[in-house]
């Protein structure tokens, strides 16, 4: 009975961490998107659209995505989503954070694939970039959340 007491606690923590994507509604931008297009667009990033993604022009080799979350918040996990349909592209990423006026690194990784959470020390920051630093093909991204565990 314990076990099971304590399974459904976790699963609160876990359903109470994830219900609020910090990203939405805020301003995002990117450094490239394919054709200038509203259909590839960086907000697609957090409409909670599953068929809508951004990516970039065919002859990019980096890119830059920029969440502005309008105050100061705590984060500490980000989830990227590849839009996994048009194959795994990224192979190296970083996330950066401005913390106290200064851009910070935070976390950063290799490749993400259909869902990648990261779990990084809380920081309080009112804006963040994922850098893309290595890719195959052009990126394709389908969503990015930003969270602050409720443990």
């Amino acid at each position: 009975k314990v076990d099971i007491e304590n399974l459904k606690g976790l699963n609160r923590i876990i359903q109470n961490t994830f219900e609020r994507n910090l990203a939405t509604g805020k301003t995002i931008a990117a450094s490239n998107t394919k054709s200038n297009s509203k259909d590839f667009a960086p907000e697609n990033l957090v409409d909670n659209n599953t068929s809508t993604v951004w990516t970039t022009k065919n002859n990019c080799l980096s890119a830059e995505i920029t969440i502005k979350l309008g105050s100061s918040t705590q984060i500490d996990i980000i989830e990227l989503k590849e839009a996994i349909e048009y194959g795994q592209r990224i192979s190296k990423f970083q996330l950066i954070a401005k913390v106290d006026g200064n851009w910070t690194p935070i976390t950063s990784g290799t490749t993400i694939g259909l869902r990648r959470l990261l779990k990084f020390d809380t920081v309080k920051t009112d804006e963040i970039k994922i850098t893309i630093e290595s890719i195959s093909n052009p990126p394709v991204l389908e969503s990015i959340g930003v969270y602050k565990s409720q443990l």
